[in-house]
């Protein structure tokens, strides 16, 4: 009866049969796996993080820079255009100096012409000044030689009628009384032209004309 009873038992598969072991070995497995990735995990992950955070940090300063350099290279574009802008109206302020400098360089020329001429025109006027000053000397003394003169002719002329009153002559002839009057006629027009310089050919004139009908 025994032996009846567990043959039948020594015949059923084992696939069909519980194993408390073969579970056992397979949730430790399973645990070892899980803590393998968690161990791996925990060590592969900071490794994979820090050159990430490392690369971030990175990355930001060099943003950070590059966001210097535009806000620099914008000031200096600024800085650049106002250079630019200034020199331009440096160079305008250049261009109207030149100008001014070369109009003052004609204005100087024109002016030193005009120097030229004024100084030109006083020689002149001093040339004509000295050239009239000496021609009213000249006039002066021929005034004074004339009124000199014309006075000698009086002075003869009233010697000459003293001295016929003098000795008691008889009347002079007719063409010596012609000739005294001619004198007293002559010393009189002298001693007026003496006294109106401004027509001394008239004296002249005169003079001669009474001379050459006196003779």
């Amino acid at each position: 009866m025994q032996s009846c009873t567990s043959q039948p038992s020594s015949n059923v598969p084992r696939a069909y049969i519980p194993d408390s072991s073969v579970q056992a070995s397979t949730s430790t497995s399973k645990q070892s796996i899980f803590v393998r990735t968690a161990i791996f995990s925990a060590v592969l992950l900071p490794v994979a993080l820090v050159p990430y955070f490392i690369t971030r940090r990175g990355m930001l300063m060099l943003r950070h820079q590059v966001d210097e350099l535009q806000r620099s290279t914008t000031q200096l574009h600024r800085e650049l255009n106002l250079t630019l802008s200034s020199l331009a109206i440096a160079k305008e302020e250049q261009k109207r100096t030149r100008a001014l400098f070369h109009d003052i360089m004609e204005n100087s020329d024109d002016i030193r012409q005009q120097v030229d001429i004024v100084r030109n025109n006083n020689n002149t006027c001093r040339k004509d000044i000295h050239a009239l000053i000496t021609g009213t000397q000249h006039m002066r003394t021929q005034a004074a030689a004339l009124t000199a003169l014309g006075t000698s002719l009086a002075d003869i002329a009233g010697f000459m009628h003293e001295m016929e009153l003098e000795t008691g002559m008889q009347s002079l002839s007719k063409y010596s009384q012609r000739r005294v009057d001619r004198l007293r006629i002559l010393a009189l027009r002298l001693q007026n032209l003496s006294s109106s310089p401004q027509q001394p050919n008239a004296g002249q004139v005169s003079l001669s004309e009474l001379l050459w009908n006196e003779n």
